[in-house]
């Protein structure tokens, strides 16, 4: 992990560093030694006030008055951090010199593998290395990651910290402003017994790493002390560094009556400003396009949570339906995931239930939202993988403000769990996909569009079946589906929740209460 260069310029001002360019020298002896050591110890805590250092000795074998270069460059984990200027004495046939390196005070978490070289025209002429360690003081497991936090004695001494990792759901503190997505959970700061200052109140670095970058556009925001009545409130850490896949910030205890509270209580969050996908549901029926059509994929929303079914089509051309019932939102809340199913269950003109099988999972799904009225599907499914661009299938004129009445995945109910029907609304017209069962059990699927509201309660349209080309790892022809119409399909709502379906396929007319999914 590199030094932030921020903190080299420092080093470079306080220790002589020439950094950037070699000084011009005009010999580069062809015998020379260097040592590099940790004055103190080598295993330090993160925040560690700037005493600690590394100590260069460099000696040439080339007696004086014969100018020899210098310079030793300085890399942390492979990372230039900087070029010493190493003042050189006389001592017979040598010339030699140590200088000392100030370690950043705040860096990065982990192992640092410190090393000197002294250049020549080929490899090195002289190599050394010795190891610093900058520990996290807290670590926690969220969304299978491990996040790195630890809270610094500087600029003030609390020797007593404790972190604790606050889920959303349960946070301490009011909730953040509005249009923050705060998708790393939230981490709770608390010191005690600080000293060290009178004039303002007590204060102290804090730093939250995570195992990946982290996204352009992130804020720090604090809910801490930091106001003139010493009361908590929520404030974007404007002086945050935000370095790679780290942060790092201040957080502020409170004065009462004048003096400084010797405790600090903070809770920080990584934040991103709400990104325009966020501003519209995602809840609607998406498509591949009309190079791609005769597929799709519904999704209804239920808060954070999503039920996605993919409707396509088996190896022989037969309809196929996946679903992914539930999944999860990435740390950084873009990408959505989550197993995949084809259940089987029994004849949709007779069903049992108690035939229905969820069975293993064949896969996984993950869905993006690079923007409004576009997403990305990449799955796999049966050992093959794929993926497909999609956009909002556009099939009425629609009011993304108005939210729809009828949109959401229904079923039967508990005695008809295993199938279901998805309805997306767009303006007055409805698109209806039904995931059932054929004769042999298999998942098939049937689908009303274009229909027209009888009544202001009451939409009918012609139902479909579909055949056409195998759909899962293979590159997907429109030009071999093929529509048939089996019937038609009537949805009478009696209120939000709770509606009548009634369908006729094939001559077979039957009608089946339906209510909304919860999920």
């Amino acid at each position: 992990m590199g030094i932030k260069m921020d903190w080299i310029r420092g080093v470079c001002l306080a220790t002589s560093l020439a950094c950037g360019v070699l000084a011009p020298t005009l010999v580069l002896a062809q015998a020379a030694t260097v040592t590099v050591t940790v004055v103190g110890s080598a295993d330090l805590p993160w925040g560690t006030t700037a005493t600690q250092a590394l100590q260069v000795q460099l000696t040439v074998q080339s007696p004086c008055p014969t100018p020899v270069a210098n310079t030793v460059r300085i890399r942390d984990n492979g990372v230039d951090a900087g070029v010493l200027t190493v003042p050189l004495a006389c001592n017979g046939s040598v010339q030699s010199g140590s200088v000392t390196m100030f370690y950043p005070s705040v860096s990065a978490f982990g192992s640092h593998y410190m090393t000197a070289h002294y250049p020549g025209a080929a490899p090195d002429i002289a190599f050394a290395s010795t190891f610093l360690s900058l520990r996290e003081e807290f670590r926690f497991i969220t969304f299978g990651n491990v996040v790195l936090t630890a809270l610094a004695t500087f600029p003030t001494n609390c020797p007593v910290r404790v972190a604790s990792l606050q889920f959303r759901e349960s946070l301490d503190v009011p909730p953040p402003p509005p249009n923050l997505r705060m998708p790393y959970e939230h981490i709770s700061y608390s010191s005690s017994q600080c000293s060290g200052g009178t004039l303002f109140p007590y204060r102290q670095w804090a730093r939250i790493e995570l195992p990946f970058l982290i996204p352009p556009g992130a804020e720090v925001w604090v809910n801490d002390a930091l106001n003139s009545d010493g009361t908590r409130a929520w404030r974007h850490a404007t002086a945050a560094v935000i370095d790679g896949r780290g942060a790092n910030f201040e957080v502020y205890g409170r004065r009462v009556a004048g003096l400084n509270d010797p405790y600090i209580f903070a809770t920080a969050a990584l934040a991103l400003p709400q990104p325009p996908a966020r501003t519209l549901d995602l809840q609607d029926l998406w498509w591949g396009g009309s190079e791609q059509s005769g597929w799709g994929l519904n999704i209804a929303k239920n808060d954070e949570r999503m039920f996605v079914s993919l409707f396509i089509y088996e190896s022989d051309g037969r309809p196929l339906w996946v679903v992914m019932p539930e999944g999860t939102w990435d740390p950084v809340h873009e990408v959505y995931w989550g197993l995949m199913y084809i259940p089987s269950g029994s004849f949709h003109g007779n069903y049992d239930a108690k035939k229905f099988r969820m069975g293993e999972s064949v896969g996984t799904g993950s869905l993006s939202f690079p923007t409004l009225d576009e997403a990305r599907f990449d799955y796999q499914i049966r050992d093959l993988a794929g993926g497909k661009n999609m956009s909002r299938y556009v099939f009425a004129a629609r009011n993304p403000e108005v939210a729809p009445t009828h949109s959401g995945m229904w079923w039967g109910g508990v005695g008809q769990d295993g199938w279901g029907v998805s309805i997306q609304e767009q303006g007055q017209s409805l698109f209806a996909t039904w995931y059932t069962y054929a004769l042999d059990g298999s998942p098939t699927w049937f689908y009303m569009s274009g229909g027209r509201w009888t009544r202001p309660t009451t939409f009918t349209g012609d139902l479909n079946r579909s055949t056409g080309t195998s759909w899962l790892g293979t590159q997907y022809a429109s030009s071999s589906t093929r529509n048939f119409r089996v019937g038609t399909m009537t949805l009478d709502f009696s209120n939000r929740d709770s509606a009548t379906m009634t369908t006729t396929v094939d001559g077979l007319t039957q009608t089946r209460p339906i209510t909304r999914f919860g999920f």
